[in-house]
């Protein structure tokens, strides 16, 4: 092999052994905790909605969110985030919390569910909800371990492969706002 080929392949590998540290931590949050930057209007295509929900970027002055608009349904309309590869690293944190605001007429109750990854008829997840009144902004928690304030899955936080926020069986239409969604300690 020529020097000149050798020096070449050796600055390749060097630089993939810099990239593969940050890709390897992507599933791990930043300080913050947060999880998914809901604030960045890009990610919306990156997320599911589920039921029939229709997923926007949203923002009113300074605050931005990710917009859920859904109709009254016997099913739970929201948000899917699906976490990267093997899911996410949250072994650093005791939960996830989302905060909503609800800019519809109705009360609601929003569920958020954490799971990993598995067959979710087997309840491999945790769950909270919380009632969320028009014009209010409520913090929901979800502890690992713990479903519905009561103990639960024994969920692996290194291995978080998905979080939904939904609203079980809304009886009229609504529009919700998730304006962050972060691991907590």
């Amino acid at each position: 092999m020529s020097s000149i080929r050798k020096l070449v392949t050796l600055s390749l590998l060097l630089a993939l052994f810099q990239v593969m540290p940050t890709l390897a931590q992507n599933n791990i949050p930043a300080e913050s905790g947060v999880i998914v930057d809901v604030t960045d209007g890009g990610v919306v295509g990156a997320l599911k909605g589920s039921h029939d929900a229709v997923l926007s970027a949203w923002q009113s002055g300074v605050d931005k969110g990710v917009k859920i608009e859904y109709a009254a349904s016997k099913k739970y309309p929201g948000v899917t985030f699906d976490g990267p590869g093997d899911g996410w690293d949250l072994s650093a944190y005791q939960g996830v919390e989302i905060e909503v605001l609800n800019i519809g007429k109705g009360t609601v109750k929003g569920d958020l569910r954490v799971d990993n990854k598995g067959d979710w008829s087997k309840q491999m997840w945790n769950a909270n909800h919380v009632d969320i009144s028009p014009n209010e902004t409520k913090t929901l928690r979800v502890t690992f371990g713990k479903t519905y304030g009561q103990p639960g899955y024994a969920l692996n936080p290194k291995a978080v492969n998905r979080i939904l926020f939904y609203v079980a069986s809304p009886k009229e239409d609504g529009i919700l706002v998730v304006k962050s969604l972060k691991a907590w300690k």
